[in-house]
């Protein structure tokens, strides 16, 4: 899937958020208010009687919550294919950044010129954008 770069500019800033959200949808599978019967026929139910086989099948299914994976893993990937200098930017920026703080604030902390940081900056929107298309092929 194709996304514009704000989209990914928010995927990235939102990553300490994906990890909540990820723990509470498995919650809500693990723990579900109602188990759900999908047999409407009358015959004998595909309904799986093992409760944990049941749960793994649910996890392994929810393509929320392997959207939601996916994008974590190409954050992370992204980050672990950075040299340092890059990995501390897209900490400053995208995942340490208080809301208040300005590009040039953030320039100023890395010790380098805003042009820089905005190179480096969409760089790793690119480089992000191939780890997802990796992911989302597989």
């Amino acid at each position: 899937m194709r996304y514009t770069d704000e989209e990914l500019e928010v995927m990235l800033s939102n990553y300490r958020q994906l990890r909540s959200q990820l723990k509470d949808i498995r919650e809500s599978i693990m723990v579900p208010h109602v188990i759900q019967d999908t047999n409407v026929g009358g015959s004998s139910s595909g309904f799986i009687s093992n409760p944990t086989e049941m749960t793994a099948i649910r996890l392994a299914e929810d393509d929320v919550l392997n959207e939601i994976k996916n994008i974590g893993l190409a954050i992370e990937n992204t980050y672990a294919l950075l040299p340092k200098h890059k990995q501390k930017m897209m900490m400053a920026y995208f995942i340490d950044r208080e809301p208040n703080i300005k590009e040039l604030e953030v320039a100023r902390r890395l010790f380098i010129d805003r042009t820089t940081l905005w190179r480096w900056k969409h760089q790793i929107i690119s480089m992000y954008q191939i780890e997802l298309e990796k992911l989302d092929s597989v």
